[in-house]
């Protein structure tokens, strides 16, 4: 029998397999931009009358789920949204109240929507991890351990009568917890004056081709029972409550898939120096009222973002989804590929795989679109084991390995070789996206070997701990180069043709084109104080190659030195890196073979270090020139061919 797994998920968060640290978008937080933090006061629902429309849901409409018994402690209440509300990718038209302070859309698979697990919700931590037990698909704006009370607790024992109502107009959805008993066990007893107000907000999507509308928690009072006698506990307890969202997958181990409203806005601006995925798998819970401290009137919107969200598209390239109805590259009709794949997708790719922020790896999201190799897929077992899916299909469910019941487990992944096939495509030397080396989508199809090919370096000595790292690929490649290393150093400046970026000793190259194995496809400019620069997680055309150590010679240079990046030099740029061991006024000029001066590319003054000149040879003919470096009393000229 199939087992049932769910999405391997996280909020761009870190996960931790085989000792590795990775970050993973997750699906909900795909969903959704940065939480923002919105000045606003509370409007309360009115009192309910035949003209406003809002619904009061007495106790006796919350029961237990699979039992039909009336349960004020944790019981759900299912009513109608009023109009198609998305959530993960899926649409619905109904969600479930629950008094522990959330909703919930329940499970939808085959367009069948399973409602919550029967056991009871108290545990906040719910939100967070990813157990049968545990409701799914979860919005949560004050998820505790509560209590509906009504008319028969404010007579009998001095409580607050509770209200939980509603507003559908079919514009929006409001759903507020008045004076309800919150987080009402304490030390075993009753908080009777343990009351707050708070409401969850859904709005109609206003775009036509979506159904996925922005999303708002909001607070009103806390406490103020009038009831209280003086022998009871008037303490107020809104502390321990889990505030956000939830999908229905989960990441390696117990956690599940979540969203968490206390990293937000103006968390990250007060907390620059933690890094990102470090906040973001906070579980922090509710310290003080209102939750959006320290703004006491506001409240916490979710602004729904953008996206493509149809299933024939795997591998299109469009990963910034360019071409989604409102954005520039929408066409009415067929969207036109050679419109939406552009410069961007290959740049964004690069971008997530050098700052280790993989792109939305749920199915018709970003990592789905980019995945023009279709080698992409993957899901994580049982025991957290992330495994490959290593046949290319036309489409995404063909050929799933057994232990797969669902296609919300099927994740994507892409790579600086998508980048390099992005960039082909917009070359003209690839006739459509997805591309699989002879264009023919045939299910089952193993993944076919790239090219063997592999990385070599040659290090300069620029001194004072600078080198240049010329970078050569072993064999002449006609078409697609994709290359990822980390060094461990720093870092100065990367000359080449191909497309490039690179953050904290991680480089990400990629280019479609000729190249010659006896030029350097990069010259990276380094600095470290190391005897030896370490050369590991190299990547080339999706293979992975061994790691390599790269011995130096780290010494003091006492006069100035020069280094081109790349000579003869075989594209219209190209750097001059000059060591400079002295403050002074310094000229730094080309001349052609008699002499006469071409350029200048630098002229003032200098202090001592290491200096990165562009060299533009747009204008330059092929042959030979000079560079003459000039100053503080020295000379330094060398020889520059240009053979483009």
């Amino acid at each position: 029998m199939k087992r049932l797994f769910n999405i391997a998920l996280g909020v761009v968060f870190i996960m931790l397999v085989a000792g590795i640290t990775t970050q993973l978008n997750a699906q909900v937080y795909g969903e959704f931009d940065t939480v923002r933090v919105v000045s606003s006061l509370y409007n309360q629902l009115p009192t309910p009358d035949n003209e406003n429309g809002v619904v009061i849901l007495p106790k006796l409409s919350f029961v237990k789920i699979g039992g039909g018994e009336v349960d004020p402690d944790d019981g759900y209440a299912l009513i109608n949204i009023g109009f198609d509300f998305e959530f993960n990718g899926e649409v619905y038209n109904k969600v479930w109240i629950n008094v522990n302070g959330f909703i919930t859309f329940g499970k939808k698979e085959n367009n069948v929507v399973s409602q919550p697990p029967f056991l009871a919700p108290k545990d906040q931590e719910g939100l967070f991890l990813d157990a049968n037990s545990y409701p799914v698909n979860v919005i949560s704006p004050f998820w505790g351990d509560h209590y509906y009370r009504d008319i028969e607790d404010k007579t009998a024992a001095g409580f607050m009568e509770s209200e939980i109502k509603y507003l559908a107009n079919g514009e929006k959805l409001i759903i507020e917890w008045k004076n309800l008993n919150i987080n009402y066990r304490y030390d075993n007893k009753n908080l009777k004056n343990s009351v707050a107000n708070f409401q969850v907000v859904l709005f109609k999507s206003s775009d036509t081709y979506s159904r996925q509308g922005d999303i708002e928690f909001h607070y009103g009072v806390v406490g103020g029972n009038p009831y209280l006698t003086t022998t009871d506990d008037d303490r107020i307890n809104t502390k321990g409550c889990a505030i956000g969202m939830k999908g229905e997958g989960k990441m390696v181990g117990d956690d599940a898939d979540y969203l968490n409203a206390f990293v937000n806005d103006m968390f990250l601006i007060a907390h620059p120096a933690i890094p990102y995925y470090e906040v973001t798998r906070s579980r922090a819970l509710s310290n003080n009222w209102p939750p959006t401290d320290p703004l006491k009137e506001a409240k916490y919107f979710f602004k729904a973002m953008k996206r493509f969200n149809v299933e024939e598209w795997w591998g299109d390239g469009d990963v910034d989804y360019s071409k989604a109805p409102g954005n520039k590259d929408y066409n009415f009709g067929y969207p036109l590929q050679n419109r939406f794949v552009t410069v961007n997708d290959a740049r964004l790719i690069l971008k997530s795989i050098a700052q280790e922020k993989p792109l939305d790896p749920i199915r018709r999201r970003s990592a789905y679109h980019g995945d023009v190799n279709h080698n992409g897929r993957y899901y994580y077992d049982a025991f957290g084991v992330k495994k490959n899916i290593f046949t290319k299909s036309d489409y995404y469910a063909d050929d799933l390995p057994a232990e797969v019941s669902s296609v919300k487990q099927i994740l994507f992944e892409v790579t600086e070789f998508d980048a390099a096939l992005i960039l082909g495509y917009m070359a003209a030397k690839i006739p459509t996206l997805p591309w699989m080396l002879d264009t023919m989508l045939i299910v089952g199809k193993v993944n076919p070997e790239v090219a063997e090919l592999n990385i070599n370096y040659n290090v300069e000595s620029l001194g004072n701990g600078y080198y240049t790292l010329p970078v050569y690929a072993n064999s002449t490649v006609n078409g697609p180069l994709s290359v990822r290393f980390n060094l461990d150093a720093e870092i100065i400046s990367v000359n080449t043709s191909l497309m490039n970026t690179y953050n904290n000793g991680t480089l990400v190259l990629a280019g479609n084109d000729e190249f010659d194995s006896n030029s350097p496809i990069a010259t990276i400019t380094v600095k470290t104080d190391n005897n030896e620069i370490l050369v590991s997680e190299l990547r080339v055309n999706d293979l992975q190659k061994s790691s390599k150590k790269l011995a130096l010679n780290n010494t003091s240079v006492d006069d100035v030195n020069v280094v081109l990046t790349q000579n003869p030099i075989v594209n219209d740029n190209a750097s001059i890196i000059a060591n400079i061991n002295a403050n002074g006024s310094y000229t730094l000029s080309i001349y052609d073979m008699l002499g006469n001066e071409i350029n200048v590319l630098f002229n003032g003054n200098l202090e001592s270090g290491v200096y990165n000149f562009s060299l533009n040879t747009a204008l330059l003919s092929n042959g030979a020139y000079f560079y003459n470096l000039t100053g503080n009393g020295k000379t330094l000229t060398g020889k520059v061919i240009v053979n483009k």
